[in-house]
């Protein structure tokens, strides 16, 4: 039972409970006895106390096994939750309140048998007033049904309510108590700043306890979190009994600063009420939240925050939260997570289809982060569940939406609202919530739906989708330009529309996944995916290829997002990215599309400083149209500077080098810039140079552009193919192009062969590309590969073609031209190159493999068939091919027999 000791008494501890699966006890009225099940620890749900159903899977890695983590028990339904407390002591004028801070579905409230409330928001708290039914120095008995099911028809796609991420689970999380404010305690508060002047409004709602008071005294008080008061404005009003809401409008003092990633400075803001008619000895009514003043507006197709253009580098927030499957309540957790998110330069999070607790508008508030706020809502024709197929969207929907912007627009962070994600259907349903939000709280940037391109309604404050006007706004509808290219921008999409455009859901690059991560899932979410995709790994023999192959499909990840990023900063009036994500998504097929994992902590792929060099306020860019030369060729290129900073930056000398791979300057210059707008340069600089012309043979370059005195710098590999003479075959090698008893009698008399099969000659061919997986290869089923492993401690690699152990641009050509080989069959044999497998269709599969074979040697190598295609990369790679087999380092350490090899071919 618990006690009184402050104005709030915390509800937290050991409560009864029963399960209602057959909806039994209301009118079995079990809200008037004791129920009979004890032990529930609130906060708290049925998974952590391994209530409901428990999950069985068949065997094996299976399309099911991998959707998602899961709870071991799920139950869905009605759930009774049952405690007593006592109040010593009610101070008169107080008003109690019950606050059940986060529950999922709808919840009945009974004191001591009588019925207090109905609610259902999955977004905000539930509360109701419980004065008239306690007394002091009584034990009261408080009982809550609870019901996760889906009652107003909003499916189980949103993350919101989804198995795919947080779980559809049932409880109370976050903090559960009852409040005893006092009686002229005002809730509803309104913050609205023209997003041109500093002009300021409040508004209030008309509340029962000052219904009838119609001469009013206002006072407005902005103090500092310390206390000082920094502004006080007195107003007296006359306002009807009619009139549903209060409303004053005051200019902010210069002394108060605005609210933003740069300066996100919050005060104190009280504002008190006295009925005039009551004279001296009025109550007085009082409202006093935290927040911030800042202005957000678009002027076309450019986004403003207090006046001056911004860029949004955003994350996806979906509601993963893998030790408990639902989101945390603490500033502590949202702190830990936000504070990553900077650490990689970005100043955004979307929360996708569902609304985060307070706590996550506190910490961004403080840290300076721009949040997108949607509602529980992922509606679409593929799943059968168009917005506006059942009656409860009309009601259901709008008064969520308006929960919402009441309950969480008073924190600055809240920036943005869309009605969901990828919503279809009824669109005049979608335009008349936003035109509802709009009346209610005007300062907030509004979109009716996340993605689709669709045509812009008077509703749309800014667009958000993957393609605008049939024209991409992501990497994905380029991928060839985008990562042979540093000039791709996406400003045929952007200028199609006359507001600010935000791209949806950037990259979803695959990341193998991390099985070894596994012990890390100490809660009530077991990670049956991960399992069934180690056991598979160990069944195939690649376990101990784990860490290659992370390393591997990560860094080539890594490649694709940053030239997505700087593709976007490249778009004039460009209003934002959101990736998609920095972190794993564990659900729809296991979509481990992070370069963190899905607990926000790094794969060791890049660190956030080195992240930043291409996602952050200022980023320097370099628009070359190829990433490869020849001596003969000018390094030409165009500087850019995406500069989102706080202010222009004056006077600034912005160098660009290049270097080889022992930091040896080949060129240098010095760009003298004297201002640095917010936005893009109005003209790039053009760079033309002749570095190359000395250079004889193959070198890996960088090119580096720093903004110097400042933590701003860039870089970008290119190769380059110097002078040399032209390699023919060797006399020392044979070259084959198939299988033969003639290659047999070859290496059974002791020679060198080079093998170059075509596919149709290899018993199990494996498709070669050198770009991942998208998403996920059972959401959309793919049997392509993530990256490739090489052996760069091999001499093939380590001398004669030197390269990083992970497939770079310069292997794109050379897999996309050839194919590889599956070599499950052979008992042994280290492969010199091996495809990094999506986790659904394991395989050993390599491009290049050696061998001591009869009395001879023999190197089999499917990157081309047609003895490898002529551009600079592969000619230079089939002269280090023969360069080679040429040499005493030719000595493979593997022996396979002639008959194990043909057993390849057909």
């Amino acid at each position: 039972m618990q006690q009184q000791d402050s104005d709030v008494i915390n509800l937290h501890g050991e409560w009864r409970f029963e399960r209602d699966p057959d909806d039994v006890g209301t009118p079995e009225e079990w809200f008037n006895r004791r129920l009979s099940q004890s032990g529930f620890q609130i906060p708290g749900t049925c998974a952590e106390h391994r209530l409901g159903e428990r999950l069985i899977l068949e065997p094996g890695l299976t399309k099911e096994a991998v959707q998602c983590l899961r709870t071991e028990y799920q139950y869905q339904g009605a759930v009774w939750y049952q405690t007593e407390f006592h109040l010593a002591d009610i101070p008169p004028d107080r008003h109690i309140f019950l606050f059940l801070e986060r529950v999922m579905g709808e919840t009945q409230v009974w004191i001591d048998g009588v019925a207090v409330s109905r609610q259902d928001s999955l977004s905000t708290p539930h509360q109701c007033d419980l004065t008239c039914l306690v007394s002091a120095g009584k034990t009261h008995q408080l009982s809550i049904r609870i019901d996760n099911r889906d009652k107003q028809n909003i499916g189980n796609q949103p993350s919101a309510r989804t198995d795919q991420t947080q779980t559809i689970w049932n409880g109370m999380i976050g903090k559960v108590e009852l409040q005893i404010r006092e009686r002229y305690h005002l809730n509803d508060l309104l913050l609205t700043m023209d997003s041109h002047s500093r002009q300021v409004t409040l508004t209030l709602a008309r509340e029962p306890v000052i219904a009838d008071w119609q001469h009013l005294a206002l006072t407005v008080t902005i103090s500092t979190l310390d206390g000082h008061t920094v502004q006080q404005e007195n107003r007296r009003l006359e306002v009807t009994t009619e009139q549903p809401d209060i409303t004053v409008a005051f200019s902010l003092a210069e002394a108060v600063g605005l609210w933003d990633e740069f300066t996100p400075q919050r005060y104190q803001l009280a504002v008190e009420i006295r009925n005039l008619e009551q004279g001296p000895a009025s109550p007085v009514a009082r409202v006093e939240k935290i927040t911030g003043f800042r202005q957000i507006g678009t002027c076309g197709n450019i986004l403003k925050i207090n006046g001056v253009q911004r860029f949004l580098r955003g994350n996806i927030d979906c509601c993963i939260y893998p030790l408990t499957g639902y989101p945390p309540t603490t500033e502590a957790a949202w702190s830990a997570v936000f504070r990553q998110l900077k650490a990689y330069g970005l100043n955004h999070v979307r929360f996708h289809s569902w609304c985060p607790p307070e706590a996550a508008f506190v910490c961004a508030d403080r840290e300076g982060l721009y949040l997108q706020i949607e509602g529980p809502v992922w509606m679409d024709d593929w799943m059968d569940l168009p917005v506006g197929k059942y009656p409860e969207h009309y009601r259901w929907l709008p008064e969520e939406a308006e929960r919402i912007i009441r309950t969480w627009s008073i924190h600055p962070s809240f920036c943005i609202f869309s009605n969901g994600n990828e919503l279809n259907g009824d669109f005049d349903l979608l335009r008349d919530i936003i035109r509802r939000l709009k009346a209610i709280q005007p300062q907030i940037l509004y979109t009716l739906t996340s993605n689709w391109d669709r045509q812009a309604t008077d509703e749309d404050d800014i667009f958000i989708a993957q393609s605008s006007a049939g024209n991409g706004l992501r990497g994905q509808y380029f991928l060839d330009r985008l990562a042979e290219t540093t000039t791709l921008n996406f400003s045929t999409g952007v200028n199609a529309q006359t507001i600010p455009v935000i791209s949806h859901e950037v990259g979803q690059y695959v990341v193998y996944p991390n099985v070894a991560e596994i012990p890390r899932y100490t809660g009530c979410l077991k990670p049956v995916n991960l399992e069934r995709i180690r056991d598979d790994l160990r069944q195939k023999n690649l376990l101990p290829y784990l860490e290659s192959f992370i390393h591997a499909s990560g860094k080539l990840a890594l490649y694709l997002y940053k030239m997505e990023i700087e593709a976007a900063l490249r778009t004039p009036n460009m209003a934002g990215i959101q990736l998609l994500s920095l972190h794993d998504f564990p659900g729809q097929s296991t979509a481990t599309v992070g370069l963190l994992d899905a607990f926000y902590v790094s794969k060791g792929i890049i660190a956030g400083d080195a992240f930043r060099h291409f996602c952050c306020e200022t980023v320097p860019l370099l628009m070359m149209p190829t990433l490869f030369f020849s001596d003969k060729d000018d390094f030409i290129a165009e500087i850019q500077i995406a500069h989102y900073g706080a202010a222009p930056l004056n006077k600034m000398t912005l160098r660009i080098e290049i270097v080889d791979q022992q930091q040896q300057c080949l060129f240098t210059e010095d760009v003298h810039l004297a201002e640095i707008p917010v936005g893009l340069l109005a003209e790039p600089v053009s760079l033309r140079a002749t570095p190359f012309r000395q250079l004889t043979g193959r070198h890996v370059l960088q090119v580096h552009a720093r903004l110097l005195d400042t933590p701003y710098q860039n870089q970008w590999d290119i190769w380059v193919y110097g002078k040399e003479e032209p390699c023919l075959p060797p006399s020392s090698i044979r070259i084959f192009r198939e299988w033969s008893s003639t290659v047999e009698d070859c290496l059974n008399n002791g020679e060198k062969v080079l093998l170059l099969p075509a596919p149709d000659q290899i018993r199990y061919p494996v498709a070669s590309s050198w770009f991942p997986v998208f998403w996920s290869p059972v959401h959309f089923a793919s049997k392509d590969p993530c990256g490739m492993i090489i052996n760069n401690q091999h001499p093939l690699f380590s001398r004669y073609f030197c390269c990083e152990s992970h497939a770079t641009l310069e292997w794109k050509t050379l897999l996309e031209s050839g194919f590889a080989m599956n070599m499950d069959a052979l008992k042994s044999g280290t492969p010199l190159t091996l495809l990094t497998p999506n986790f659904f269709h394991h395989q050993k599969a390599t491009h290049l493999f050696e061998a001591q074979a009869g009395n001879g040697r023999i190197l089999v190598c499917s990157l081309n068939s047609n003895d490898l295609s002529r551009t600079m990369a592969c000619e230079s790679f089939r002269g280090a091919l023969y360069r080679y087999m040429d040499s005493a380092d030719f000595n493979p350490t593997d022996t396979l027999s002639v008959s194990e090899i043909a057993g390849l071919f057909r």
